[in-house]
Parts: C-alpha cells; sequence; structure tokens
C-alpha cells in the first residue's frame, strides 16, 4: 500500500499503518507461527493512534489510558 512521506515517518517496528476512510491510523501487530498453514499470521493487536499530516500521531484515548496505568497490550504466546 502506497503511505504518503509524511505518515511513513511514524512507521515504527510490529507496527502497520492502515488507511480507512481517508484517515491514516497506526496499528500494534504480533506475528504468531501457524502449524497448519506452515507460515506465520500477522494479527492486528490494538488501535495506538491516528496520524494527521497538521497533528502528527496523536494517541487514541485508549492508548492514553494504558500508558497512564503503566499497561501495554498483553503479552500472547
Amino acid at each position: 500500500m502506497y503511505l504518503p512521506e509524511w505518515v511513513q515517518k511514524f512507521k515504527e517496528p510490529r507496527t502497520e499503518i492502515k488507511k480507512v476512510g481517508g484517515h491514516f491510523y497506526k496499528y500494534r501487530v504480533e506475528y504468531r507461527y501457524n502449524k497448519e498453514k506452515k507460515r506465520t499470521d500477522k494479527i492486528t493487536v490494538g488501535l495506538l493512534g491516528k496520524i494527521t499530516e497538521s497533528d502528527g500521531f496523536v494517541p487514541s484515548d485508549k492508548q492514553l489510558l494504558r500508558e497512564k496505568a503503566g499497561r501495554s497490550f498483553k503479552k500472547t504466546k
């Protein structure tokens, strides 16, 4: 997928940027090995925030609450 240059600078490892309804959103992703398919599956864990050209990265309200509480997404096997 094509991402504008101003959006690409917010891409980090284990994250994915999606364009939904004309807006860009940043999600945390995990990769898990699938024995049946014999390859890894990408699993979207949760929304981190919105990316705008004027404001840059804007964390989601839930992400701000997680950071305030000192929590992150649950680590799974």
